[in-house]
């Protein structure tokens, strides 16, 4: 039925228990991930296990497992061996070219998983695959400039705030965007005996720009407005410098608008980068638009109380290199 029923990575130091798919539970024939077994919470599948799929709650609670075993062809667990990883002892998961069906309730109950690395050979999508994965804000893509991916089925299932990444592998570029939270709310209106439905948050006109398969681009700067009345200052600093600093399909009026805003908020963008501990994002700002002499005095002040001085050295050198303001004397 099967090639092997189990495949140890010697990298990974992890036990993958496998089977042969079937067209009665599948889409298309080819190795089958079931289980893992090992002691770390990151999982990277390699290309060379041969994986094609993964098998309905493969990372699912045990207490979820037992249906599995009435089919013949799907090996049971071994016996006194490594423990199996899955539900809250899964950290983030990687998943090879080659791997194209993700089955339903694959990661379910997850609730440490952070991070899934997948390409856009995965094509079909399980329902509720991410139901209970309350950590993950973190998707990563590997794909080609003309190919589509399964972004919009993942997104479909997600409310909170989600940072994708995308790496075409034929260009070499990058593109790192925000997907912001929303959630919905369903009201009564008894006299009129109907419910409205109410959508709060940016997150949702968001997800819309992701059609096809693909991100429109243009769309999704679109958005840009409608986040800055309903999304947070922190949410909007990520969002803003992530699309500056990846800009992938950007145009030069979206960025102007995106750095207008920076110039605007200069005190604040430049105290999120000193929170964040992020040199690099503090001198990016500062090489996009102007600070006021007056928040650089307030912020090297600041770094200092937070015992960073390289920050507080490079806002006073920059507040130092601007001309004082000149008193104008009423006599």
């Amino acid at each position: 039925m099967y090639r092997s029923p189990y495949v140890f990575l010697e990298d990974s130091g992890t036990l993958f228990l496998c089977a042969d798919r079937s067209e009665r539970d599948f889409t298309a024939a080819g190795a089958s991930l079931v289980r893992c077994y090992g002691y770390g919470a990151d999982i990277e599948v390699a290309e060379k296990s041969g994986f094609v799929s993964l098998a309905n709650r493969v990372f699912a609670p045990q207490s979820s497992w037992q249906p599995f075993y009435a089919y013949e062809d799907i090996p049971k667990p071994p016996k006194d061996s490594m423990p199996p990883i899955c539900a809250g002892a899964v950290r983030s998961v990687s998943l090879p070219w080659g791997l194209s069906y993700i089955g339903d309730y694959a990661f379910y109950d997850c609730r440490n998983l952070e991070s899934l690395s997948l390409t856009q050979d995965v094509r079909i999508v399980g329902a509720n695959a991410l139901m209970n994965c309350v950590k993950l804000n973190n998707l990563k893509f590997k794909m080609y400039e003309s190919g589509e991916t399964c972004l919009s089925s993942f997104l479909s299932e997600m409310q909170g705030k989600v940072t994708v990444s995308l790496n075409f592998e034929d260009t070499r570029e990058k593109a790192r965007l925000i997907f912001p939270a929303y959630f919905e709310e369903a009201t009564e209106n008894a006299p009129a005996r109907i419910f409205e439905y109410h959508t709060y948050g940016s997150g949702l006109r968001y997800r819309q720009c992701v059609k096809a398969g693909r991100v429109d681009f243009h769309a999704y700067d679109t958005c840009f407005p409608f986040a800055c009345i309903e999304e947070d200052d922190e949410t909007l600093y990520h969002l803003i410098l992530m699309r500056l600093e990846y800009p992938y399909k950007l145009s030069k009026t979206h960025r102007e608008m995106y750095v207008r805003y920076i110039s605007n908020h200069m005190k604040s963008m430049l105290e999120f980068s000193l929170l964040e501990d992020n040199m690099e994002r503090a001198e990016f700002i500062l090489s996009l638009s102007a600070a006021d002499r007056a928040d650089l005095a307030f912020l090297s002040q600041r770094a200092a109380a937070l015992k960073r001085p390289a920050f507080s050295a490079l806002f006073y050198e920059r507040a130092r290199g601007l001309k004082k303001p000149r008193k104008n004397l009423d006599l």
